[in-house]
């Protein structure tokens, strides 16, 4: 019986500290303090990824050795670069409207 208070006062103990931890994240996200890991590549970095991947300039494995990227973050940033050329095609043209 001594035991089941005991686990009881420790269950109850690690739901308040998750819950104080979930509310630490949840205020440190909204004042903008956890955004996450810088990107290794700027912007235009990105662009020019994109540009010489999609002109042929150089292969995947010259281009991972160039910009110092392991294969999924290249394809990742090759992804990125081209969404953000697309909202960018897409924000002039609603612009010019």
């Amino acid at each position: 019986m001594f035991f089941s208070i005991l686990a009881a006062m420790a269950e109850f103990e690690a739901d308040l500290t998750r819950a104080r931890t979930r509310e630490g994240v949840a205020i440190a996200k909204e004042q903008g303090r956890m955004t996450g890991r810088k990107p290794k590549l700027t912007a235009l970095q990105h662009e020019r990824l994109l540009e010489d991947y999609e002109a042929g300039k150089y292969g995947a494995a010259k281009l991972m050795e160039l910009y110092g990227l392991s294969r999924s973050a290249m394809y990742a940033a090759l992804t990125r670069a081209r969404q953000q050329r697309d909202t960018t095609i897409d924000a002039r043209s609603r612009t010019r409207r």
